[in-house]
């Protein structure tokens, strides 16, 4: 009986025990979808399918992504902790993973616009009347013409734009007229498209409704992003609809178009300042004529019809005014300085002549005096002219220093050279990094530093860009494997950081708030706005100092 009792005590013992460790270390876990809205250092914004924004500090967090974290993703967040409200401060957030992951099929849009700024890793332009601002940094790069204030530009990029906040996205290329466009409209895929039914012939519930847009988003003319795209849906903008499908889309009207948006991009919910739901039909805007174009052609040449520079080419519209200085050099005196007028119906050319300044004077014929005794006729000694020399086109190789909208500034043999952009071509395939290593054509002489009698034709990326080329910036959050930068030209930029990365800082970690060097990865590429880091360095000054 005592033994059977004492069975009994340890089995009770064993069982109590197991009971106090498992409660002890009980942990409530939890996870929540949604849309994401934005995405800088360790603050993560998503929106629900109920409406509601809710930001998330992910410092302590893992990113696991594909494609990056692009704005229109769909987020789902694994947190421990609680949610109440709208209020995150208790969900400590472990993981972010991207459920857009897995799909092969990142749309790619084009966005054109006029030119309001530019900076080393940003450009501003101009569309409807807003001002967008995008990180052009390790973007692909096809500028004809020189990135000009007023030139209409072309922006492919991943992720959606909302209202005018472009840091949720990640800039592909940027090219800078109609004929590089049309060479990035998309090409026949390998994978047949589906056959698309008639939109006339979409089955759709009928429905009446006034919703508003959760992000930016494209009107496409049927149920599905096969269909061309029709309109443009804002953020917190109204619309109405007229009907909803079986496969998840609504059919909305807009301004006299009627087309379709996925469902799970429209809510109910009124934003704090909703577009106000208009009290009549709406009106179909007539889309004014653009004034037609025509090209001005200056030719700049010597006396004997040589070419001595570049062609000054360019498309402007009928009634707009142009002034385009001729370029200078030590050796030729310029006919016409500026070429000025305003563009009528039809081309222009113009023909700049330089004549070279050691050309001689002719002399004066002079009369011979009559004499009785005719003199022998001596025949003159025949003078040379000399030939102008044909303009060379010369190539220098430096490496980046800085640049903006209409200079660049490289370093050659610790010579810091200034060269003014305005009208050079320039092809980079991961944008202007400090450190690139750049070949300039240029015709015309340098002196010492001085830059001013030359003119530069192209920019290219170096063939043997080896070299490290970095961005410099203060690191504004980090999670647990990536770590964000904002640079002195504010562009944000997200770094994966592990093994795989090299880290020389003061503290041997990245620290929020620290002014770094980043030196990217090439070979590992990126996965859309999130890069891979091969370095991080402490940035400092030429005198060794810690920037701060």
């Amino acid at each position: 009986m005592k033994k059977v009792l004492k069975c009994f005590l340890a089995i009770m013992c064993v069982i109590a025990l197991s009971g106090c460790q498992s409660g002890g270390n009980k942990t409530s876990s939890n996870s929540i979808e949604g849309i994401l809205k934005s995405f800088s250092g360790n603050l993560l914004t998503i929106n629900t399918i109920q409406g509601d924004e809710l930001i998330f500090d992910v410092s302590q967090a893992t990113v696991e992504t594909t494609h990056g974290l692009l704005s229109g993703d769909d987020i789902l967040l694994q947190y421990e902790g609680s949610i109440k409200d709208k209020d995150t401060s208790k969900a400590v957030v472990k993981r972010v993973i991207d459920k857009t992951k897995d799909d092969p099929n990142v749309e790619e849009t084009v966005i054109s616009g006029e030119v309001v700024d530019s900076s080393m890793n940003t450009i501003t332009i101009k569309v409807n009347g807003k001002e967008i601002v995008f990180n052009t940094a390790m973007a692909e790069m096809d500028i004809r013409d020189g990135i000009k204030l007023g030139n209409m530009i072309y922006i492919t990029y991943i992720g959606q734009i909302q209202d005018t906040d472009a840091t949720g996205v990640q800039v592909l290329k940027i090219v800078d007229n109609e004929e590089n466009a049309k060479a990035e409209e998309p090409k026949a895929s390998a994978t047949p498209k589906p056959t698309l039914v008639p939109v006339e012939n979409i089955k759709v519930t009928e429905k009446k409704d006034w919703l508003y847009g959760v992000l930016d988003t494209n009107i496409y003319a049927g149920n599905s992003k096969e269909y061309k795209k029709v309109g443009f849906l804002w953020q917190h903008q109204g619309i109405d609809v007229t009907g909803v499908t079986d496969n998840g889309w609504t059919r909305v009207f807009l301004d006299g178009t009627t087309g379709f948006v996925p469902s799970d991009m429209l809510t109910s919910t009124v934003p704090a300042t909703p577009t106000p739901k208009p009290t009549e039909a709406p009106k179909v805007t007539p889309t004014p004529t653009p004034a037609p174009k025509h090209t001005l052609n200056i030719e700049y040449v010597d006396t004997d019809e040589k070419p001595l520079f570049k062609n000054y080419v360019d498309s402007i519209k009928e009634g707009q005014t142009y002034d385009i200085t001729s370029p200078t050099t030590n050796d030729y005196v310029v006919s016409i300085g500026e070429v000025k007028g305003v563009m009528g119906q039809s081309d222009v050319e113009v023909t700049v002549v330089y004549t070279h300044k050691d050309a001689p004077t002719p002399e004066p014929t002079v009369e011979a005096t009559p004499v009785s005794t005719p003199e022998p006729t001596v025949e003159p000694t025949p003078v040379t002219t000399p030939t102008p020399a044909p303009v060379v086109y010369k190539t220098i190789t430096g490496y980046v220093v800085s640049t903006d909208a209409s200079s660049i500034t490289i370093d050659v043999d610790g010579v810091d050279l200034q060269f003014n952009t305005e009208n050079a071509s320039t092809n980079y395939s991961n944008g202007l990094l400090v450190g690139n290593k750049v070949d300039i054509e240029y015709a015309g002489d340098i002196s010492g530093e001085d830059t001013t009698n030359t003119m530069v034709s192209s920019i290219t990326d170096n063939a043997e860009n080896d070299n490290n080329p970095h961005l410099k910036g203060a690191v504004i959050g980090t999670t647990q494997n990536t770590f964000t930068i904002c640079t002195p030209d504010g562009a944000e930029l997200t770094f994966y950081y592990g093994d795989y990365t090299t880290i020389e800082t003061e503290s041997g970690t990245i620290d929020q708030g620290a002014r770094i060097k980043v030196c990217p990865d090439g070979s590992k590429g990126a996965t859309g706005n999130i890069f891979y880091s091969k370095a991080v360095k402490t940035d400092t000054d030429m005198n060794g100092k810690v920037m701060y």
